[in-house]
């Protein structure tokens, strides 16, 4: 596991949610609300598993955004395909302004979710993202297809520049930013026509569009990932779907600091506090979230005198909950572990670090669980990790495929390894067997697990937590 690294500039925060304690770190003064205090990630995994019509409006909406941004990407438990339709329901049946609401905060997010599944197989075919974990890689998909069909027309208009750089306007998603910390996914992006087209302002913009006006018209063909007509398609305009009111609705519930608020968010609060305008809102749905409105205003005059943008971060980070996870798992508890990780794949759907975490807690539980989420972390991680193929290595030997164990833990054997302290599973020593333990020297842990598993040190189908 990650080591907890957060911003020692906030002090540590412990949350009660359903008999677990949360450890993160505290809210800045500016996302209180006024003497309660508002946290839209933690109001999220603390309602998830409760019934629709129990859960807070924050909570829905953070669900709509989950769900349907996985329909999208065909990334649907059976299940839950419903479940967009039901959240959806629900919000109507509080008077929340759910379509405006939804139009302008989901139609940038799904657009961007749309040019990763087009584009899914190829990114994979060139090497710059893994395999492994979703469900619509090497298969034939009508998005790649529809993309495939379009790019022709929208090829002219790639040519665009960013300013003061040769390389094409690119608007990557936020998985594939995180891959590209040192330029070379957007230089391999850029020399290829498809993924330029992909991922340029004239595909995104106009599926920004697409999704906007559909969750504003008719909501099912986004739940059932329709591919737009192409004549539609070329006619909608080459710009950001945009709804200042729908933003601020969306905006409210869903964004717990001040700083990751647009402008206009910000100062169509300050207009409710100040001025009473609701912008047809519901007074009772404004109470879910008092906010200080000194606070607002002050927020609202930095931003427009210093022209500083929204920082755009979301959800919480995966290393301020390892602390707990770690308790729950040493007492146990390893379900409630992988409920917290679970809870944030939720809100974080491409953090490499939230998907390695949960795969090492399930380990305990499923090993080809915890093997499926160590696939995910690996898509989303531009540079191999030794942690995340450790783990890998021991998943397999839960699950009685010794040979692929081994064969990995070879090509695991040629890796650099860093010293570096990590959580890993102890399986080899008996007397703390089934305990997970911190760990500085990630090499002679794989060295002493290769030599349990050759020595057939247990039977196949084991739990970490049953020698």
């Amino acid at each position: 596991m990650a080591e907890s690294l957060g911003d020692a500039s906030r002090r540590i925060a412990h949350h009660r949610i359903g008999g677990l304690v949360l450890t993160g770190r505290e809210i800045p003064r500016s996302a209180a609300a006024g003497a309660e205090e508002f946290d839209a990630g933690r109001l999220y995994i603390g309602d998830r598993h409760l019934p629709f019509r129990d859960q807070s409006t924050t909570a829905l909406l953070l669900g709509l955004r989950h769900h349907t941004i996985n329909a999208v990407l065909r990334d649907t438990d059976p299940d839950e395909h419903d479940f967009p339709r039901k959240i959806w329901a629900e919000l109507q049946s509080r008077d929340f302004p759910i379509a405006q609401a939804a139009a302008a905060g989901l139609s940038l997010p799904l657009a961007r979710a749309a040019a990763s599944r087009a584009t899914l197989n190829r990114l994979t075919s060139f090497g710059l993202v893994g395999s492994a974990g979703l469900k619509s890689a090497h298969i034939k998909d009508p998005w790649a297809a529809f993309l495939t069909e379009i790019q022709p027309s929208l090829s002219a208009g790639t040519g665009e520049i960013r300013a003061g750089t040769s390389t094409p306007a690119l608007l990557l998603p936020g998985w594939l930013s995180d891959l590209d910390r040192d330029g070379a996914v957007s230089a391999a992006i850029s020399s290829d026509e498809v993924l330029r087209v992909a991922f340029g302002p004239g595909f995104v913009y106009r599926l920004s569009q697409w999704f906007g006006r559909l969750l504003t018209d008719d909501p099912d063909q986004v739940f059932n990932a329709s591919v737009p007509d192409r004549r539609l398609f070329l006619g909608l305009e080459n710009s950001l779907y945009t709804d200042e009111t729908g933003d601020w609705f969306w905006t409210r519930l869903t964004q717990t600091a001040l700083e990751d608020w647009l402008q206009s968010a910000l100062v169509l609060e300050w207009s409710w506090q100040a001025q009473d305008d609701s912008r047809g809102m519901s007074h009772r749905i404004l109470q879910e979230r008092a906010l200080d409105p000194d606070v607002v205003s002050r927020a609202c005059l930095n931003r427009l005198t210093s022209g500083t943008p929204a920082s755009g971060n979301f959800g919480f980070d995966p290393t301020l909950f390892v602390n707990r996870a770690i308790e729950l798992l040493s007492m146990g508890d390893a379900e409630g572990a992988a409920d917290i990780f679970s809870g944030l794949t939720e809100l974080r759907p491409t953090d490499a670090d939230v998907w390695n975490n949960l795969g090492f807690c399930q380990m305990a539980l499923d090993p080809a669980a915890a093997l499926n989420s160590l696939g995910r972390s690996a898509i989303f991680s531009r540079e191999t990790s030794p942690v995340r193929m450790v783990n890998q290595v021991l998943a397999l030997h839960l699950m009685g495929l010794d040979e692929d164990a081994l064969i990995l833990a070879s090509e695991t054997s040629n890796l650099a390894f860093a010293r570096s302290s990590a959580w890993l599973w102890n399986h080899t020593m008996p007397q703390q067997a089934g305990r997970p333990m911190p760990n500085n020297d990630i090499s002679e842990y794989l060295v002493e697990l290769i030599q349990h598993i050759k020595a057939g040190g247990c039977g196949s189908g084991m739990s970490p937590l049953d020698e």
